[in-house]
């Protein structure tokens, strides 16, 4: 056995494990829809792009809701989401997005029943609202957004 092919396998051997994460989709704008399913600690991200004072309707479908973590966060600032989804609260929400931008969809399966190893299907449709808030001041869009997380 070559000394390179052994040092590679045992490098291989003691790795630590890394979640998985879902092969994403990079869309355009909206409406966009996912489906799919996790496992354990796997995770399932997207990209899309919204304007400054768009309003979106995220809905979230699973027959297993409460084990779900969904949000949606400016993609390149590091704020908190803009919508945020923890399995305990309703299946939806409308909200104001505060920038021009990408932004990152992300689902995953809460911690504790990443620990069980929990299957999860779900279905995420984000929508534009019927209106645009392009002429509401800022202080109008952050209230409309409601507290942070």
């Amino acid at each position: 056995m070559k000394p390179g092919f052994l040092a590679a396998l045992l490098l291989a051997l003691n790795a630590t494990p890394t979640p998985a994460i879902s092969q994403g989709r990079h869309y355009g704008h909206l409406p966009i829809h996912v489906r799919g399913t996790l496992q354990g600690s796997e995770t399932h991200e997207d990209v899309f792009h919204g304007r400054a004072g768009q309003r979106v309707k995220v809905e979230v479908h699973s027959a297993r809701m409460r084990w779900l973590e969904v949000s949606v966060r400016p993609l390149l600032l590091a704020r908190a989401p803009v919508f945020s989804f923890h399995g305990t609260q309703g299946s939806s929400g409308e909200v104001t997005l505060p920038h021009d931008g990408a932004y990152r969809l992300r689902v995953a399966i809460r911690p504790e029943g990443a620990r069980i190893g929990h299957r999860v299907d779900f279905r995420v449709d984000i929508t534009a609202a019927s209106h645009l808030a392009f002429d509401a001041p800022p202080s109008v869009l952050e209230r409309e957004r409601g507290p942070r997380t």
